[in-house]
């Protein structure tokens, strides 16, 4: 159809290609790939061609064919760059919505071009400052912002990195950076980058206008957002000046900033300036930027939405209409602009009277909602008068849809889709569908208070328009919170003068004026009225609004309108913390005092009692609220009394008391009602002596205020009766309970509850005398108050249907006591469930109800009946822990339920399910698993496999699965559970992912245990608010995962800081988890190296568990182990094993009982071992580490971690006490142990690798050295990241290996790297980071660097000085190689003498370590060369026999191998070396041939030993033995020697080398002072051949040896010959730039000349 080359074949082709890519045949892929680009089908540049060209590189790439995928890739990216930028030029002349095409391939290319750059710098050389933004800017347009961020901070930080003025680069990329940070909602963070890029754009000379316009465009943007619009507005007008300034001018740009500009104008209520700006922006889209249809529908939103702020509706309307054509005409009718416009247009009807067409409007905008929101509302609306609730809606799908639409707005423009649901919401609220926009515009306020700011003007809408609703609904106080942060957010974002904040203002009072306030409503009225002439102080109106607040809460607390009290209580709270500059902590505490008591009204526990106690610590801190002390203590006795924490209770009403009594006038009624409530609370600790004496004293005092018509009096004496009861003493109590129903029923009404409690007193007391037809009156008329006061539930109706079944029982009205009995535990069990408490008087009435229907319910042959009373009753017994009553119960309900149901009925799984909970809790693992997974069996079979009740069982079975050590087992369990559960995110799907996380922990899989903690954490703040336990317990088991498995410790500390300060928020006193948080916290102190805050957690840990007498000593133990490691951190070993001992003390008592010491005990053995160590005491340290691997071999076996490390500390020991053979033997243990143990990539194995590298390297086996030193490197830099310590101690070992092996290159590479990573740890003062300047200054000296070596030793110097004092040894080390690098020939950049230098070093090691130390002879011999070099001979000579003597004294010139092996005395013997060739030179320029030719002789012997028979510096040695030889006229013999050496060279290096033309020259030498020209000659000729085969033809070398053959000639009296081969000599030097003054020239010429004249002579 097409012929070969078509692009459809060639489509066809790649597809092919990848086909073969998929299954991994590369080589097919590229030929496919290949015959594509070759077929040139493609367009030029297009970007098919550059996805072809991409694959390739990508191939290349995998299959490590690096210059192929270069260029393949570099195509491929030259390709897509080109193309977007096409696209975007076509952009900005036509105004296109610019293409969202995928960036993906563009990003693969430039990420595997940064790789293999990464991989091979030196070849594939890119400006990572350049492509690091593109990759940036890629990222960001296909929405990727955190990746980019992550890239354009990069780029920033290797910018300024770079030398130069980048100033424009890094400005650009803040620019870009900032946009991102937009974009993910971190608009503090983005206007700082931002505010950063103009800074540096204003510094730039020669930047253009445009960019700083651009910029300053992107803050306004970020400005407008968080709704700071007077900001908005002056970073605009910056942006529009520097955009007109500009020479390019970009009309699209101009216009957007001038549509801004009328935005933020309009918003101001700056309508003039508003309509111009739009009208500008029109006129220049039609004059230079052509059609442009959503800008023009923006421009004309604004100017409509302009003139309706100022009541033109017509012409609103008009703009409206214009703007919606444009809209449908650019996007279609199904835009979600057009919605608004629709809203938009419907408001002006409305505000004009049209209903219909308004209603009409309406409705069309809601069906366009509906198509992005994605949810269908009914089509016809809410009946007028009809509450919301009643409609067919799912508001929690609606809230959904609503969050999932929200949730894009994250990667777009997040307050643009806030607005989006605001307008939705009004539109659903105009339509009916009021709760349905309340939950709306919730769900907008929550997102901009998490993402933007709560202060935002979107905020400010939603709850305006949210509190107009609930004004509609007549919830009028309920709608005052939101208009009163509406206004205020108006208020401080548009100024009071602004028509929003009037019209909030209007509503505020309207709500004041319905719900019966009428001052407040006027004074709001009259602000409204004034609010143009007056400017009110906003501190002074909080405060009195703050103050008012608090009276109208105290007054709904006196009509028990507990919820209006608490929204008062809590603005006025929120007023007082927010307008006051200094803060009235009386009036705060007072107010938190009084919302306790609120919160405590409504049985609110928790929240009152954290609210009660910080308002009690304010109070404390103000020093003047002693009566809301005393109250509020008094108050938290009530808290607790409610939990039933008595003796705490006791505690605040005694304090109470106690403040009470401190008044000269104490108020005696409250005295009264605080001692009866401790007679209560006496009560119910059953101390019912002490309990009658404080009630009785109440009474007294409340008889003598108020006499005995009083209803505080009745009270007492109802409390006296049930004390009575409680005794036994039936008819005082009920005496006492009739005295105080007659108070009560001329003082309460009918139906108060406290009657209802007397007549229940009453009737109970009247049982016990037998007196049933009282008791019956009586408690029925109970009943009959209990049901009005509290419905047919709570505990007061339980215990009264109890009372009444054993009366009628009694009475011969068995089934009227069944009826009684059942709803009873109808009652009763509701109560359980709900309070998931019961105390043991209620669990024992229960019982005695079951106990009494139960043979009624058999006697009827009920099955049913019978079978929930034995379940129910299994149930209670459960909850009280009476398992093994609870299993019969259970096992009863089954047989019950097998009969009448079946063995596979739902009902049976759950009786089974809790027998299993039962046997589960008695330790009986088999059974209880036995029973839950037949249990299982049937719920899945009648509920599915997805049901929650699985999901419960499946979470029983996993704590089984624990119980029995199964970690794997009870994972998968869980997993399955939660998969079930995920479904709702609750308290128990928290608890599970709590539990999931335990067991992930215990296995090891920190991942796994991170996610589940997060998630649990989460999910609890959700549900409970930051402040409450069960999140602080998942905090502090996430903190546990940073600490343990990330070694993360800033992000433990948070966690755990956190997770104490909720547990002292909300506990009053502490107890073993405060002690187990303030351990972990002490021990993220000290790995920050934070040692004082360290030592008080540990501190404030043992004193806590000290202090509640907490019976496992392990947190003491633990917390002991963390001040020793914080002590021996301060450098106080001493003090540091004092407590380390006393932890083995208490871990060996604990232990005592066993057969042997636990490891535990083994593990302080080893810390003890560690602080001797500090103390520099190695033997007794080596003897706690015996006793402490004796005690693991004997507990644990040999292959455990701890024998690993106490190996490992061994092995460090003895290489310190330079025992090398012993160290092996223990780190090869240590590393067999971690290996097997812990893998070859864990931290410790580093360590062991670590410390074996550093054995080797000491042994001078550099080959075994360096692979253990990089698998230590590597697996510290993977373990610990690449600033650690370690890193950097790992780096200066290579270095040392490197430096052994001559690489100075890599050498100064690695103690460049630990140089950066030492500073950045330790300070640049330190002695680490002297250590290696002294290595860096040497390896640069080797290098021939002597001013870059002169700086690093002689800061080196400087530290050492400073940290050590003059005269230490290392201050000589380091002047002894300063002075080497100031005595070269080499420019240097201090000022230091070298002379002195040695001098000092060798005073310094005189004092150090005596006379003869090789350091010393080192100084000497190079004194000496100084000396030479200053013709100073005596000094000299002097200076070299006591080098050389030293030497003598400590060395042999026979060195054995043993001694050869140790790398340091091997340094010793080059050093000998050396100075014995220094001292021959020296003696042969003193004339002294003999002691010369013998110091030569003495270091050949030492070079054959020491490197070699085959060493070259042994032939250099040789040859200057030839030398003096033939200065002393012994010719033959120096001849013989040269032999040799030319035979040695040429044996070594071959007979090409230019060392051998070298020998080969000195033999011609000898040769022709013998006469033997034509030897002389032959060997000329062979040392020419080489030169000019090695050096080159026309080298100076060649020339040098021609002028030699010349002289030889000459001597043979050939001169022709002479001058001819000096002609040769001749032209070289001239092609080599030498000129005929130069003495290489005039010398041959001079030659040349004496030969002709010996022509001449012999001619003539």
């Amino acid at each position: 159809l097409f012929g070969n080359k078509h692009i459809e074949i060639t489509r066809i082709i790649v597809d092919e290609g990848r086909a073969f890519e998929r299954i991994a045949e590369y080589e097919r892929a590229l030929m496919c790939y290949e015959e594509a680009v070759d077929s040139e089908c493609y367009a030029e540049n297009s970007q098919e061609l550059g996805l072809v060209f991409m694959r390739m590189g990508i191939i290349h790439f995998s299959v490590g064919n690096s210059e192929d995928a270069w260029d393949c890739l570099t195509e491929a990216t030259r390709i897509f760059e080109l193309e977007d930028k096409q696209e975007r030029i076509a952009f900005q002349k036509q105004s296109l919505v610019h293409s969202k095409r995928d960036k993906t391939d563009l990003i693969k290319c430039f990420q595997c071009i940064l790789h293999l750059a990464e991989a091979d710098p030196n070849r594939y050389n890119i400006d990572r400052s350049l492509v690091l933004p593109k990759v940036a800017t890629a990222l960001a347009e296909i929405k990727q912002y955190e990746k980019a961020a992550i890239l354009y901070r990069d780029a920033i930080e290797l910018q300024r990195s770079l030398p130069g003025d980048t100033r424009f680069l890094v400005a650009m990329n803040l620019h870009n950076l900032g946009n991102c940070l937009y974009y993910q909602c971190d608009l503090t963070e983005a206007i700082t980058c931002l505010e950063d890029a103009l800074g540096l754009l204003e510094d730039t000379p020669g930047v253009e206008g445009k960019h700083v316009a651009d910029t300053y465009q992107s803050l306004a943007f970020v400005h407008e957002s968080r709704s700071d619009m007077q900001e908005a507005l002056t970073c605009y007008s910056n942006a529009l000046k520097s955009r007109r300034m500009t020479a390019d001018t970009d009309s699209t740009s101009l216009v957007s900033i001038l549509t801004s500009m009328g935005e933020v104008l309009r918003t101001l209520g700056m309508y003039d300036a508003a309509i111009k700006s739009c009208k500008d922006a029109l006129r220049l889209l039609d004059s230079r930027v052509g059609s442009n249809l959503l800008l023009t529908a923006r421009i004309v939103e604004c100017i409509g939405s302009t003139h309706r702020d100022r009541f033109e509706y017509e012409k609103a309307l008009r703009c409206f209409k214009e703007c919606l054509k444009q809209r449908q005409d650019a996007e279609g009718i199904d835009s979600i602009y057009t919605a608004k416009t629709l809203r938009d247009m419907a408001v002006i009807y409305s505000l004009k009277g049209e209903a219909e067409k308004a209603s009409d409007l309406l409705r069309e905008s809601l069906r366009v909602f509906q198509l992005h929101i994605k949810f269908d509302f009914p089509t016809e609306q809410p009946q007028e008068g009809k509450e919301t609730r009643n409609n067919p809606l799912d508001r929690n799908a609606l809230s959904e849809k609503i969050s999932q639409y929200l949730e894009k707005g994250r990667g777009e423009n997040l307050v643009d889709f806030a607005k989006t649901i605001v307008t939705f919401a009004s539109v659903i609220d105009t339509l009916g569908w009021k709760d349905e926009a309340i939950t709306s515009y919730q769900l907008v306020i929550n997102l901009l208070d998490d993402t933007v700011d709560k202060e935002h003007l979107v905020s400010a809408e939603a709850k305006h328009r949210m509190g107009t609703i609930m004004f509609q609904q007549g919830a009028y106080n309920d709608s005052l919170m939101p208009l009163e942060e509406s206004l205020y957010i108006r208020r401080i974002k548009l100024g009071n003068e602004h028509i929003l904040t009037e019209e909030t203002l209007k509503m505020i009072s309207r709500s004041y004026a319905a719900s019966g306030d009428s001052e407040m409503a006027l004074e709001h009225f009259k602000e409204v009225r004034d609010i143009k002439k007056k400017r009110l102080s906003s501190k002074a109106d909080s405060e009195n609004e703050a103050d008012l607040l608090l009276r109208l809460g105290k007054l709904h607390l006196e009509q028990q309108e507990y919820a209006d009290a608490l929204t008062c209580f809590k603005d006025s709270l929120r007023l007082q913390r927010q307008s006051s500059i200094t803060r009235d902590e009386q009036k705060l505490g007072e107010t938190l005092q009084y919302m306790g008591s609120t919160l405590l009204e409504i049985d609110q526990l928790q929240e009152a009692r954290v609210t009660l106690l910080s308002g009690l610590r304010l109070l404390e801190r103000s020093r003047e609220g002693g009566k809301e002390m005393m109250t509020s203590s008094y108050l938290l006795g009530r808290v607790n009394e409610e939990e039933w924490s008595f003796d705490k209770a006791l505690a605040w009403y005694n304090r109470s008391l106690a403040i009470l009594n401190k008044y000269e006038k104490p108020d005696e009624e409250m005295k009264a009602r605080i001692i009866t409530r401790v007679g209560l609370v006496k009560f119910a600790q059953k101390s019912f002596e002490g309990a009658l004496k404080s009630v009785k004293e109440a009474q007294d005092i409340f008889e003598a205020i108020h006499g005995v018509n009083n209803l505080d009096y009745a009270d007492c004496l109802h409390s006296c009766g049930r004390i009575h009861f409680q005794l036994e003493e039936h008819q005082i109590a009920k005496d006492m309970f009739q005295s105080a129903l007659q108070v009560r029923q001329q003082h309460l009404k009918q139906d108060d509850a406290e009657l209802g409690e007397s007549y229940h007193c009453l009737g109970a007391v009247l049982i016990e005398l037998n007196q049933y037809d009282e008791a019956s009156s009586c408690l029925t008329e109970a009943l009959r108050i209990r049901v009005e006061s509290f419905g047919d539930a709570g505990d007061h109706v339980c215990a009264t249907q109890r009372c009444l079944g054993v009366v009628k029982l009694h009475l011969g009205k068995p089934n009227e006591s069944a009826n009684h009995f059942l709803e009873a535990i109808r009652v009763g069990m509701d109560c359980v469930q709900l309070k998931n408490d019961l105390d043991e008087d209620g669990y024992e009435n229960l019982i005695a109800c079951f106990d009494a229907v139960t043979p009624m319910a058999k006697d009827s042959l009920d099955s049913e009946r019978l079978g929930k009373l034995y379940y129910q009753k299994g149930s209670l017994q459960s909850m009280h822990k009476r398992y093994n009553e609870a299993l019969r119960s259970f096992a009863e309900a089954i047989q019950v339920y097998k009969t009448s149901c079946g063995e596979e009925h739902l009902t049976v799984a759950n009786a089974l399910y809790n027998i299993g909970v039962c046997l589960k809790e008695c330790g009986e693992s088999e059974r209880a698993m036995k029973s839950f997974s037949r249990a299982l069996n049937i719920t899945t079979m009648q509920l599915g496999e997805d049901h929650i009740q699985v999901a419960e069982t499946t979470q029983q079975m996993a704590e089984v699965y624990n119980m029995q050590g199964d970690i794997k087992g009870a994972i998968i369990m869980c997993e399955q559970a939660l998969q079930i559960r995920r479904s709702q995110e609750d308290s128990p799907l928290a608890a599970l992912l709590n539990f999931s996380g335990e067991l992930y922990t215990r296995c090891n899989n920190g991942d796994e245990a991170e996610r589940c903690f997060r998630e649990c954490v989460r999910i609890r703040k959700n549900l409970f608010g930051d402040d409450h336990l069960d999140v602080a317990q998942a905090l502090y088991n996430l903190g546990y995962i940073h600490e343990t498995f990330r070694n993360d410790f800033r992000r433990a500390l948070r966690c755990y800081e956190e997770s104490l300060r909720i547990r002292l928020d909300l506990m009053e006193d502490v107890d073993e988890d405060h002690a187990r948080c303030y351990l972990h916290l002490g021990t993220a102190h000290s790995a920050l190296h934070v040692e004082t805050k360290a030592f008080f957690c540990f501190e404030k840990a043992i004193e806590i568990s000290n202090e509640i007498d907490y019976h496992d000593s392990t947190i003491v133990e633990d917390a002991l182990i963390g001040q020793g490691h914080t002590l021996l951190a301060r450098g106080e070993a001493v003090e540091a094993l004092v407590q380390y001992e006393r932890a083995r003390g208490m871990r060996q008592s604990r232990t005592s009982s066993e057969r042997v010491q636990s490891e535990e005990v083994a593990e302080v053995l080893v810390l003890e071992a560690n602080a001797l160590i500090k103390l520099s005491k190695q033997r007794e340290a080596m003897s706690k580490l015996v006793q402490a691997l004796d005690t693991y071999k004997k507990s644990v076996g040999m292959t455990h971690l701890g024998t690993g490390e106490v190996f490992q500390l061994l092995s460090e020991l003895h290489l310190e006490m330079e025992e090398n053979e012993e160290a092996l033997i223990c780190a090869q243990q240590a590393l067999d142990i971690r290996k097997s143990l812990l893998g070859k990539h864990d931290d410790a194995t580093g360590d062991t690798y670590f410390i074996l590298g550093k054995i080797f390297f000491d042994r001078a086996d550099l080959a075994t050295a360096a692979p253990c030193l990089q698998a230590a490197l590597e697996t510290f830099k993977h373990r610990r990241g690449p600033n650690h310590i370690s890193v950097a101690d790992s780096m200066y070992c290579i270095g040392c290996v490197h430096e052994c092996r001559k690489e100075w290159n890599e050498a100064i590479a690695c103690f460049q790297e630990t140089l950066t990573v030492r500073q950045k740890v330790h300070g640049r003062d330190h002695l680490l980071v002297a250590d290696v300047l002294f290595r860096l200054g040497t390896s640069h000296k080797k290098r021939g660097e002597a001013d870059l070596s002169s700086d690093c030793l002689a800061e080196c110097l400087r530290i050492r000085t400073i940290a050590k004092g003059e005269d230490d040894i290392s201050v000589a080390d380091a002047l002894f190689e300063l002075a080497g690098t100031l005595g070269g020939n080499l420019p240097v950049s201090t000022n230091l003498d070298p002379t002195q230098c040695y001098i000092d070093a060798i005073r310094i090691y005189r004092q150090s370590q005596g006379e003869h130390r090789i350091k010393i002879a080192k100084c000497l011999a190079s004194l000496a060369k100084i000396m030479e070099s200053k013709k100073n001979v005596e000094k000299a000579s002097s200076c070299f026999k006591q080098a050389v003597g030293i030497f003598e004294a400590k060395l042999s010139l026979a060195p054995t191998h043993g001694e050869l092996m140790d790398y340091r005395i091997a340094l010793d013997y080059e050093a000998y070396i050396g100075v014995l060739l220094d001292y021959a030179a020296f003696l042969e320029i003193t004339g002294d041939d003999s002691s010369a030719i013998e110091n030569y002789h003495h270091a050949v012997g030492l070079l054959q030993s020491v490197r070699g028979e085959h060493d070259g510096e042994i032939d250099n040695a040789l040859s200057k033995v030839a030398g003096v030889l033939d200065r002393q006229n012994r010719s033959e013999e120096a001849l013989q020697l040269l032999q040799t050496v030319k035979e040695r060279r040429i044996s070594a290096l071959g007979d090409n080398n230019p060392v051998v033309a070298t020998t080969l020259y000195e033999i011609s030498k000898l040769l022709d002072k013998k006469q033997d020209y034509e030897s002389a000659i032959e060997s000329l000729e062979d040392c020419l051949r080489i030169r000019r085969a090695t050096i080159g033809r026309f080298s100076e070398s060649v020339a040098f040896t021609l002028l030699q053959i010349g002289v030889v000639q000459a001597h043979n009296a050939k001169f022709e010959e002479a001058i001819s081969t000096w002609d040769d000599a001749l032209t070289i030097y001239k092609r080599a730039g030498f000129h005929d003054e130069d003495v290489a020239v005039l010398n041959v010429l001079e030659y040349q000349e004496n030969a002709r004249r010996m022509l001449e002579t012999l001619e003539s």
